[in-house]
């Protein structure tokens, strides 16, 4: 078989010739290192993954400080539940048998009665209780039945209130739960925990 060189197109006349004898072209078959074509792709796959993970990880972190709802355990004493993080709950009124609890704001609240601690049967307190609120419209949000209702007292009056109402009947105790949307009474109510 005849051989030609690839830059000058002279016949090479010796088969063991590693160099043309006209121009001093190599003549060497260099061998096609297939291992490091491979590696080269596992690299780039490699660089991809990472790409991604960092990409998933930077969302994730994006997500929970600008969207994700920050909340926290608030502890009244009488009870424990969750809510916004940015709500302050402190003792507002005391009355026969209940402790009312308010945000900074007074548009959260929270009443409790503790009917082993007054004159009230379980039953009369609850019935006292509900009076007033059964009376307003009323459906389910997330398993729990909320009142419709408008602030009737304090610097809120006719602002819109979501009511419903916790029992404990073991522990004598039943919780009112008021605040200005469905969203976060329910927050309040699905983690709400009777303590004494």
């Amino acid at each position: 078989m005849v051989k030609y060189c690839p830059k000058c197109g002279a016949e090479i006349k010796r088969e063991d010739a590693q160099f043309c004898d006209k121009c001093g072209k190599s003549l060497r078959v260099k061998k096609v290192n297939t291992s490091r074509g491979k590696s080269t792709n596992k690299r780039k796959r490699v660089i991809v993954v990472a790409l991604i993970l960092i990409v998933a990880v930077a969302g994730f972190i994006c997500y929970e400080s600008f969207f994700a709802e920050h909340l926290k355990t608030v502890n009244i004493g009488v009870a424990s539940f969750n809510c916004s993080d940015d709500l302050n709950f402190t003792m507002g009124e005391i009355g026969e048998g209940y402790v009312r609890y308010q945000d900074q704001s007074d548009s959260y609240l929270v009443k409790v009665w503790d009917f082993s601690q007054t004159s009230f049967s379980y039953e009369e307190g609850l019935s006292l209780a509900n009076e007033a609120v059964q009376d307003c419209p009323s459906y389910y949000v997330d398993g729990i039945l909320i009142y419709n209702s408008t602030a009737n007292v304090g610097e809120h009056v006719g602002d819109a209130r979501f009511i419903t109402f916790i029992e404990d009947s073991g522990k004598n105790m039943q919780a009112q739960i008021s605040t200005p949307t469905p969203e976060d009474t329910v927050l309040i109510a699905k983690s709400f925990k009777f303590l004494a």
